[in-house]
Order: C-alpha cells, then sequence, then structure tokens
C-alpha cells in the first residue's frame, strides 16, 4: 500500500523533460512598459489638448504690443504725470463734495422750510451712498469700454448733477442729484488704482499709488 502511494505521489511531480510554465519577469516588465507607454500617450494628448484650447484662448486676447508708443507703459514722464495728476485732482474733488456741505444743512433747511434732522443728516450722507453702488457698475464698464471713456462721462455727470442740486425745488430733488453725484463721483476713487496700473511699472506703482491716496485725505 506505502508502495502504491509512493508511486502516486511521484507520477505527479513534473518530470524533467516536461515543459513547464513560467512567469517569467520579462512578461511582468513588458505589461509595465505597455502601461507606461499609455500613460504617456494619455499625457501627450491632454497636453496636446490644453494647448489648442490656449491657442484658441490666446487667439481672442487683446493686447499691446511691446513697444508700441500708445501703450501706457511707454508714455513720457510728463503724459504719466499729467494724466495721473488729473485723475488724483478728480479724486481729491470728488470726496470733499460729500463734506462741503454739511456747514451749510441748516441753511439749506431753512430755505426748504424743514427743521427736520433727520433730512439734514440724509442730504450728507446719501452722497455716500452713491459712493457705494458706483464701483458695482463702474468696475466692469471700466474693463468693458475702457477707463477714458467713463472718465469724460463720470466728469460731465459729476458737475450736471451738481448743478442740479444746487438748483433743486425741494428736498426730494436735492436728495436724488446728491445720489447721483455721489454715483458719478466715485469714478476716479473706483477706477484710479487701474489707471496707475495702466501707467506706471510694477516696481514704481507703490509710491504713486501712495501719493494717489494721500490726495483725498
Amino acid at each position: 500500500m506505502s508502495h502504491w502511494i509512493s508511486q502516486q505521489s511521484k507520477s505527479n511531480l513534473p518530470r524533467d523533460d516536461e515543459p513547464q510554465e513560467e512567469c517569467t519577469s520579462s512578461d511582468a516588465s513588458s505589461s509595465v512598459k505597455t502601461t507606461q507607454h499609455l500613460t504617456r500617450k494619455d499625457a501627450c494628448e491632454s497636453s496636446s489638448t490644453l494647448t489648442d484650447q490656449r491657442e484658441e484662448t490666446d487667439s481672442n486676447l487683446v493686447d499691446w504690443e511691446v513697444d508700441d508708443p500708445e501703450k501706457p507703459l511707454n508714455w513720457s514722464v510728463s503724459a504719466k504725470c499729467l494724466n495721473l495728476g488729473l485723475v488724483s485732482f478728480f479724486r481729491f474733488l470728488t470726496p470733499l463734495t460729500s463734506s462741503m456741505v454739511a456747514p451749510v444743512t441748516g441753511l439749506i433747511l431753512h430755505d426748504f422750510d424743514t427743521d427736520n434732522e433727520t433730512i439734514g443728516s440724509f442730504i450728507v450722507s446719501i452722497y455716500i451712498l452713491g459712493y457705494a453702488l458706483g464701483p458695482l457698475v463702474l468696475s466692469p464698464l471700466s474693463e468693458l469700454y475702457g477707463r477714458l471713456p467713463l472718465y469724460h462721462i463720470n466728469n460731465a455727470l459729476f458737475t450736471l448733477w451738481n448743478l442740479g442740486a444746487a438748483l433743486s425745488p425741494n428736498v426730494g430733488a436735492l436728495l436724488a442729484f446728491r445720489l447721483l453725484a455721489g454715483l458719478a463721483g466715485s469714478c476716479p476713487v473706483t477706477i484710479g488704482n487701474g489707471s496707475i496700473a495702466d501707467t506706471v511699472a510694477r516696481e514704481q506703482r507703490g509710491l504713486v499709488t501712495t501719493i494717489f491716496s494721500e490726495s483725498s485725505s
């Protein structure tokens, strides 16, 4: 019995002359190489797709030439000082308008035959409300249509609204014109720093921005 079991166990062992299946490292390495090749291929395809998307985006990008004389960064020093000086003057003027009416509020209420102190304070503060609402509209418009048209339009409107406030027949009209004047007057405060970024090199913007900010204080 033991002799038969020994023969059966030997018969189950692989013979030396029989071909054996080998799990060689070459098969594993070839599969790794195939995976790496597919990964590189996918990476190249994704890179080419990103490049095509950037080219499509850049084709619609409007920018200045490096040596374009009309580019604000290439302006002369005198032209930069003139333009930024005018913007700084407007920035100084428009906040001044918000508070210069405060000393004569009593006379205004007397002319309109009222003694309501709430209306008197509202005549001053409603201008600041226009300062808060104006940037919500002016900032996007400056990026769409440029800053110069906004400066011209809002300076003209600022003059007209203040003239209307001076000639107001009643308190309601005065408050409405004061609000509109605040909206137009917020233009140089809102996009003035953008004009500095367009005109002055990055290394010099800190000093110019400081001078611009101090012009209204």
